[in-house]
């Protein structure tokens, strides 16, 4: 079967094996740290986000679209320069903001954590890892561009595995609590990149080792160019899905920023059927606007508008029925007041996921300054409205306001893409499957309050059980109302096979 197909199976089993693995290091943190200390671990995480696309600088964006671009002029010595122009740059940027927030951690510390007593150690331990994560990533982006998903889903499912491994053995060396989370993600982090860079070397030797480099200033130059258009993007997207933490841990405090970590983590989970397209498409978009073959560009976007809330809905649905059952069952009682913001952001998630696949549009087919200035408006409307509503309806008010800019920001995005792209959107089929999803919310609410049963003495196993009957009759009659209303056809899964396993050129 073609490689995209492979790629997308890949991705599907990473996403798989890595969201049970994620979750587990979430529950044995939220049952072993105070809640405090959770809060201002996955509290850092936002905040490092934050100054992320500084050491980004919109290079991710710019070598996949000049990776593509060299590999379909067959140009091995400009890939080559790209890969190692890419390594240093943002690891000597890493560095650099990295010490400027190590002399600046006093004044972060009143400002930000002006209660919490052990965010010092966390602060230092947490700027390491960031800076040796740069490298696992930016070796991740050329697995991308080489289209091997199959190493990066072995790199993604280990990167965690050991996280979860070192958390246990440092809970059973009864090491400092507080600190564990910190060392766990450090040394996964510094093991993922000597194994990610010893493997990318001896594989792609004959791409990145072996060429000479190209020594002329226009390939840099027009790198430079591209990423300095999307850093504004970057920066703005930042404030849209970063800054709400900040804002949290501004006018809150450290509980209220965990609750809202574990709310946002879990409303992600609802991308699990879609993301993986993403992380695929990408490259493949980028591919054929160089080889212009737009019409092919058309069918992959058109077809993925029109099918995937036939995919997300179900799922958006049963976390708004379920919050409370899952909360109690995987976080236990101090997280309850998680669930609420679980069903806001859960209705978020859907805006999110179709921003992101319009978005690869715009960043595949080289348009990153008008992509910026989309994302500049949101994110500054994020902003305010979260300060806005943080003061009237406290952390629901920022989950609110996510919701409102992720609509907006996807009516821009759908105006912009059209001047370059048709996209052909099937509203009736859309509407059908918002049909048919609700008799799935009816189904999975009479359900809930008839056959939801204690079969064990094990919470989590008693929702899992639950959740699994509750879900998979629900889904059997969304499917069968989906089949009678046509919204799935023989015609379209031949179409989606035949589009998957076209050759490349």
């Amino acid at each position: 079967m073609h490689k995209h197909f492979v790629n997308i199976a890949w991705v599907y089993l990473s996403t798989l094996l890595v969201i049970p693995i994620t979750y587990a290091i979430r529950v044995i943190y939220a049952q072993n740290l105070a809640i405090e200390d959770f809060g201002i671990f996955y509290g850092l995480f936002g905040f490092f986000v934050f100054f992320g696309f500084f050491r980004d600088w919109g290079m991710n964006s710019a070598v996949i679209f000049f990776a593509n671009k060299y590999h379909a002029e067959g140009r091995l010595d400009k890939i080559k320069t790209l890969f190692w122009f890419n390594q240093f740059t943002q690891l000597g940027l890493s560095l650099i903001i990295g010490l400027i927030l190590y002399f600046s951690r006093e004044f972060i510390f009143k400002t930000f954590y002006p209660i919490e007593q052990n965010i010092s150690q966390i602060f230092i331990i947490f700027i390491f890892y960031w800076i040796t994560f740069t490298v696992h990533s930016t070796n991740s982006i050329f697995f991308t561009i080489f289209q091997n998903q199959k190493i990066n889903a072995y790199l993604e499912i280990a990167y965690f595995a050991v996280i979860l491994i070192i958390s246990v053995l440092f809970l059973y060396l009864k090491i400092s609590n507080f600190l564990i989370p910190a060392y766990a993600y450090l040394i996964s982090s510094i093991t993922m990149v000597i194994i990610s860079t010893v493997y990318i070397l001896v594989k792609y030797k004959d791409i990145l080792i072996t060429p000479l480099l190209y020594k002329h200033k226009n390939l840099f130059k027009e790198v430079f160019r591209y990423s300095s258009s999307v850093i504004v993007a970057g920066v703005a997207g930042t404030l849209l899905l970063s800054t709400d933490k900040i804002i949290i841990q501004y006018f809150e405090a450290a509980e209220v920023v965990a609750l809202y970590s574990v709310a946002f983590s879990t409303a992600l989970l609802l991308t699990i059927f879609v993301s993986p397209f993403q992380r695929v498409i990408q490259p493949i978009i980028a591919s054929k606007w160089h080889l212009k073959e737009v019409r092919v560009i058309e069918g992959i976007m058109s077809s993925i508008l029109n099918n995937y809330l036939m995919f997300i809905l179900p799922l958006v649905l049963s976390f708004i029925v379920f919050a409370d059952n899952f909360i109690l069952a995987v976080y236990g009682k101090s997280f309850i007041n998680a669930s609420f913001i679980i069903r806001v952001l859960a209705l978020g998630v859907l805006f999110i996921t179709i921003n992101s696949f319009i978005s690869i549009i715009l960043s595949s087919i080289g348009k990153p300054k008008l992509f910026s200035r989309i994302v500049v408006v949101t994110g500054i409307c994020n902003i305010v409205l979260s300060i806005a509503f943080i003061n009237f309806w406290g952390v629901i008010g920022v989950a609110i306001a996510t919701v409102f800019s992720s609509i907006l920001r996807l009516f821009m995005l759908a105006f912009a893409v059209k001047k370059f792209i048709r996209l052909k959107i099937d509203f009736v089929n859309n509407l059908k499957i918002i049909f048919s999803s609700f008799f799935f919310l009816l189904f999975s609410l009479f359900l809930k309050n008839t056959i939801y049963h204690i079969y064990t003495n094990i919470v989590i196993l008693n929702f899992v059980l639950n959740c699994a009957i509750i879900f998979s009759l629900a889904s059997t009659v969304y499917l069968a109302i989906l089949i009678f209303l046509k919204v799935i056809t023989r015609s379209k899964y031949n179409y989606l096979r035949e589009l998957l396993k076209q050759k490349d050129n």
